[in-house]
């Protein structure tokens, strides 16, 4: 009796510790890249964003001296 009860403990032991593992990794690849598609999208709206402002300071520059 002694037999079967540490091979079920064991056994779900390991099930339970494999499912912890996956969905640990899960979660890490998922907000990993959730950091990565929001650096990435907030990279290209200050990319974008510096321009406008250049092209506005330009635009104004040019019409101030016309």
């Amino acid at each position: 009796m002694t037999y079967y009860y540490y091979y079920y403990y064991y056994y779900y032991y390991y099930y339970y510790t494999y499912y912890y593992y996956y969905y640990y990794y899960y979660y890490y690849y998922y907000y990993y890249y959730h950091y990565y598609y929001f650096y990435y999208y907030y990279f290209y709206y200050n990319y974008y964003h510096y321009y406008y402002y250049f092209f506005k300071l330009l635009t104004s520059f040019l019409y101030r001296h016309s």
